[in-house]
């Protein structure tokens, strides 16, 4: 490219869907399991999940009178649980730049807008993100305490659980009752999300009508893929099977480090017992997330009671895995101990500019729950 060139940052419209998917797809979330966060049909319809209002930055650098979309990144909206409030809370998401750019100024220019953002739009105190913990560059870059960048505070590590699906478990016997829900079960659904929201940290508000996709919110999943867990008439656990393979696709790029020499003879094993193997480059993962994760006295048993009717129930389907997500901290980890699974980690970061600092210093120590299906 000529070194005659200027950057151009600007809202993205629909008119750049193409683009942006692009530069989702080309940029890829490096660790020892590379992966492509693809959304296709559709950038924009994608993004619902993420929140109620989303603002998205692209960048273009202009050369010779050429104009290249290189960069992108956004910021959505949504309401979740914070310190037992319902709380408007920031998330920053999808931010890729393309290699060749990295090391240039378009990093500070896109944060500065959106702190332009931040001080015109006045509706969040701090953000959350998440960054992959073996994405060193990403964590030197955006923690680093670069000059412009708001302040990244590390909340902890987060661990995606990919579950694979294989052979029918037998299912622990336990006085309660577990079926798919229906319309009837509704209020009492959200009346067990919201409860059991109150107690974690950033767990989604939920109303009815985000459960019967009014607000796209929770895009793709059907009433009848929430599972319940009832015991004396009521309603003590909550988990969803969350299908967003039709607007968001996990494609494997490459295998490195430790995953790369595991691998062989993971899928070698794989093959003697039946199950499925990793995928290889270039092939999705086949897989479906478990969201909704509200159980009453943080319960082991009737967690993993749910994930095992789950599991059982979509054994016969054409999934490979199920994906979980959940805090260090957040004692329901002690149930994905049964499955057989892959972890994938991540490190949870609030960000804050200036006017946020002192309500991040307020936060209390419950524990933090982010809904896998919406990052």
């Amino acid at each position: 490219m000529s070194n005659n060139f200027k950057f151009n940052l600007e809202m993205a419209t629909q008119n750049d869907d193409q683009f942006l998917k692009s530069i989702i797809k080309n940029n890829y979330m490096e660790s020892d399991i590379t992966v492509s966060f693809q959304r296709e049909p559709s950038y924009f319809e994608s993004i619902t999940v993420e929140g109620y209002e989303h603002f998205t930055i692209k960048a273009d650098v202009v050369s010779d009178n050429k104009k290249e979309c290189v960069g992108m990144g956004s910021v959505s909206y949504k309401k979740l649980f914070v310190n037992g409030e319902i709380t408007n809370i920031g998330y920053l998401s999808g931010l890729r730049l393309n290699k060749e750019w990295r090391g240039s100024s378009l990093v500070a220019r896109g944060y500065k807008m959106f702190k332009n953002i931040h001080e015109k739009e006045k509706k969040v105190k701090i953000y959350l993100t998440t960054i992959i913990e073996k994405n060193y560059i990403a964590l030197k870059n955006l923690t680093g305490g670069k000059a412009g960048l708001p302040k990244y505070n590390d909340y902890g590590l987060y661990t995606t659980y990919a579950v694979n699906l294989f052979k029918k478990k037998k299912q622990k016997s336990i006085d309660i009752k577990i079926y798919r829900a229906n319309i009837n079960d509704i209020d009492e659904i959200v009346d067990c999300l919201n409860r059991n929201g109150r107690k974690k940290q950033f767990f989604p508000y939920y109303s009815k009508n985000d459960i019967i996709n009014n607000t796209q919110l929770l895009k793709g999943l059907k009433l009848n893929d929430i599972y319940v867990a009832k015991k004396d008439d009521k309603i003590i656990g909550v988990c969803a099977k969350w299908d967003q393979s039709a607007f968001k696709q996990n494609i494997i790029i490459n295998y490195k480090g430790v995953m790369k020499f595991i691998k062989p003879f993971y899928n070698f094993f794989a093959k003697i017992n039946k199950f499925s193997p990793l995928p290889n480059p270039c092939e999705s993962l086949n897989s479906f997330f478990i969201g909704l994760i509200a159980i009453d006295n943080d319960d082991i048993d009737v967690f993993r009671s749910l994930l095992t009717e789950i599991y059982n129930n979509e054994i016969k389907n054409d999934y490979n895995y199920f994906l979980v997500g959940l805090h260090e901290r957040d004692i329901l980890n002690r149930a994905l101990k049964s499955f057989f699974s892959i972890k994938y980690k991540s490190r949870i970061f609030i960000v804050t500019y200036e006017d946020g600092v002192e309500y991040f210093n307020t936060l209390d120590d419950r524990i933090p729950y982010i809904e896998l299906g919406s990052i």
